[in-house]
């Protein structure tokens, strides 16, 4: 194993250390804090789907922000496995997850590459990272293939990268 595979999978195994010190009231909190600024913050367009995924242990809940968005007559479709039946188009939304978030707007997920692969496919999409604000980054180790987010989501910051969606 390379010393970079090394040293990514000791960061992910201290940030699930981190994750595991949570109590199950500050994961409510944080998550509804997180749903509620997401509502605030990203008005999807008409005819636009969200693409998002099912929450795993103390991932960040998905579940109330997707019954909003379905009660708003928005077509939300559950990221489950590879390969889907249909990509995201332009003017759709990614929410991707992940351990960690950086405030460059990349990530460190669970390893198996789904969304950066996902990314890659739907360039135009727009993808939103949910973050708590402690479990937030300086940097995370990242390879060529790792995909930036266009915005990150915590429960009390924003993170735009303007400059990454003008590159595309």
């Amino acid at each position: 194993m390379s010393d970079f595979i090394e040293r990514k999978n000791e960061f992910r195994k201290e940030v699930r250390t981190n994750i595991n010190k949570l109590t199950a009231a500050q994961i409510k909190a944080s998550d509804e804090a997180i749903t509620n600024q997401f509502i605030k913050y990203i008005r999807p367009n008409p005819g636009a789907r969200i693409y998002a995924y099912v929450p795993y242990g103390k991932e960040i809940s998905t579940l109330s922000l997707l019954s909003h968005f379905r009660r708003q007559g928005i077509y939300v479709t559950i990221c489950w496995d590879w390969p889907m039946d249909r990509y995201p188009d332009p003017g759709d939304i990614i929410i991707v997850p992940g351990l960690t978030f950086d405030k460059n707007g990349y990530r460190i997920g669970k390893g198996g590459g789904f969304y950066d692969r996902l990314l890659a496919k739907a360039p135009m999409a727009l993808s939103v990272g949910l973050a708590r604000d402690e479990l937030l980054a300086n940097e995370v180790p990242r390879e060529n293939h790792d995909r930036r987010v266009d915005c990150i989501i915590t429960e009390t910051q924003i993170f735009d990268f303007p400059e990454y969606m003008n590159e595309r």
